[in-house]
């Protein structure tokens, strides 16, 4: 049984929470989110969109960012695999912009 602040109360079998997803607050502050409170990031490089030169070396990869998919105009999806291949892509472009 689940009991909501109002009152209602429901019989459920299983229940599943889900929380509202966000990038932390500290980047929030920094005005490098967009109104749905993620970093916008081009899909190919995870690099900062909408900052010009400003934003050319900043990189956000997993939930915190934001990337459209051109097709569909939708978020890229948001799991633990998609974060780590990000952070694969993302290191591959740092290294080559030092080396």
């Amino acid at each position: 049984r689940v009991s909501f602040d109002n009152g209602v109360e429901l019989d459920a079998d299983n229940v599943f929470a889900v929380f509202p997803q966000h990038a932390p607050d500290l980047f929030v502050s920094a005005g490098l989110t967009d109104p749905t409170g993620f970093i916008p990031v081009d899909l190919l490089t995870n690099r900062l969109k909408g900052k010009g030169d400003s934003g050319r070396n900043v990189f956000a990869i997993g939930d915190a960012c934001s990337a459209l998919i051109p097709k569909t105009g939708k978020p890229h999806p948001k799991a633990g695999e998609f974060a780590w291949q990000m952070g694969t892509a993302v290191a591959a472009n740092i290294r080559a912009s030092v080396c």
